[in-house]
């Protein structure tokens, strides 16, 4: 809530003809100054606002300049590499066999000398090609799912960044109002110091006060300007484009039911993701069976006998004497990946969905706050400046009067303000999880 220039915590009652005035410590005002100078320094080289970035020009700047999504989309040759990787069938082996050459005897030389020319072909056994197979599509539908989870987190990254542009920008705007009443506060211990109704310190006490509030208003400048930089980040801009962002956060939207929330629980692509990752697990599994069972080797061709005169085919068939046996332990440990990537896909997805129902929850909340000022806080403020206004217009009340009640009301409108981020922030955040379109949002960014 914007009340920073009267907080009690900082601030000391100033005998005035019978009234008081706040004033700040000498250290809060030292604070503010330091702070100011900071924040200055960021506005140094933001210059000017460029031209308007609406929420879906920044999602779609996001989805195809962030970094993490650009090296996701690398995946995709990965993704074609294994497919055609799985698809390859074992190649055959020529072999060129010479014996009974330049030993002892007869056969020191080479009229004993015979050759064997062969082919030798793995055939698999147990469908290896067709779980290979299985595995690569598993591992495209993990690359895929993983493409549309992170996606959704980027996409719900700058709904949240770009509401806290909003945010910054409407708190800047509100920052005026203190600033401008100190100004009056001024201008009214002046009038009274020239009537001689008010000593040097109560003047300079109203100076800090105006001083204080030019140094929030520059704090709140210096958080337009982070927040724009934060979401620019997104995009992978380092070096703080600047932009003004389209949209206020007035109006309360159409809420989310806890029926649609739940439906859309299930079509929100973790819960593809989970199933995913159990899927090629799964699928590992099958292949390292497929494995264990052996393949056979044959082999055939062609023996050309001495002096190359006379030849015959030769043929065999090579199995491994090793059974499913000598890989049971591989299969308990693919077995064990399946069971393991099960529980923690369950325990991914009941995490987030438990996170999602107290975001719910939470909007549920943050829109009975908003009502709740703004019918029970808002209308009596109101009220008490227009009858405060009307009573020093007929000379009844003194300005000072007029100036704690716009003060009042400035809190007031500070609180509503802060509320209304609050729903906005929370809506947004929980609408960018389970609806891509985003048409509340956009809805609410668009309410005059």
């Amino acid at each position: 809530m914007f009340s920073i220039l009267f907080c009690p915590a900082f601030v000391a009652p100033i005998p005035l003809r019978g009234r008081s005035i706040s004033h700040f410590s000498r250290a809060w005002c030292t604070g503010l100054v330091l702070a100011g100078a900071l924040t200055a320094r960021l506005l140094a080289d933001t210059g000017q606002p460029a031209a308007v970035l609406t929420l879906p020009q920044a999602i779609a700047r996001a989805e195809a300049l962030h970094p993490a999504l650009s090296a996701l989309r690398s995946g995709e040759e990965v993704a074609l590499a294994q497919r055609e990787q799985a698809e390859a069938r074992p190649r055959p082996s020529l072999a060129i066999e010479v014996e009974n050459f330049l030993g002892t005897g007869a056969r020191r030389d080479l009229s004993s000398l015979e050759t064997t020319v062969q082919v030798e072909q793995e055939v698999e056994r147990g469908g290896k090609r067709e779980r290979r197979r299985a595995l690569a599509t598993e591992q495209e539908r993990v690359w895929r799912a993983e493409g549309e989870v992170l996606r959704s987190q980027v996409r719900e990254a700058v709904v949240v960044a770009y509401l806290e542009v909003v945010a910054a920008e409407a708190r800047r705007t509100l920052a005026e109002e203190p600033k401008r009443l100190a100004g009056e506060l001024l201008a009214a211990v002046e009038k009274q110091r020239e009537l001689g109704q008010a000593g040097g310190a109560e003047l300079a006490r109203a100076r800090a006060t105006l001083a204080a509030a030019e140094q929030v208003r520059t704090q709140r400048e210096g958080e337009v300007a982070l927040a724009r930089r934060a979401l620019a980040r997104l995009w992978g801009d380092d070096a703080g484009e600047t932009f003004r962002v389209s949209g206020a956060l007035q109006g309360v939207g159409e809420s989310l039911s806890r029926t649609e929330v739940e439906r859309l629980l299930e079509a929100h692509p973790l819960r593809e993701w989970v199933a995913a990752q159990r899927g090629r697990e799964e699928a590992t599994w099958r292949l390292e069976q497929a494995e264990a069972v052996p393949n056979l080797a044959v082999t055939g061709g062609l023996r050309f006998l001495r002096e190359g005169s006379d030849a015959a085919w030769v043929a065999g068939v090579s199995v491994p004497l090793s059974g499913p046996k000598a890989k049971q332990g591989t299969l308990r440990l693919a077995r064990a990946r399946v069971l393991q990537a099960e529980a923690n896909g369950r325990a991914q997805w009941q995490e987030w969905a438990a996170d999602t129902a107290q975001l719910w929850a939470t909007l549920q909340l943050a829109e009975a706050a908003l009502a709740r000022i703004r019918r029970e806080l808002l209308p009596p403020t109101e009220e008490a400046l227009q009858a405060v206004m009307q009573a020093h217009a007929a000379g009844e009340l003194p300005l000072l009067d007029v100036l704690e009640a716009q003060r009042a009301n400035a809190e007031a409108q500070s609180a509503e303000l802060e509320a209304c981020i609050h729903y906005s922030l929370t809506l947004a955040r929980l609408e960018a999880r389970l609806a891509p379109t985003l048409p509340r949002t956009l809805n609410l960014l668009s309410q005059p």
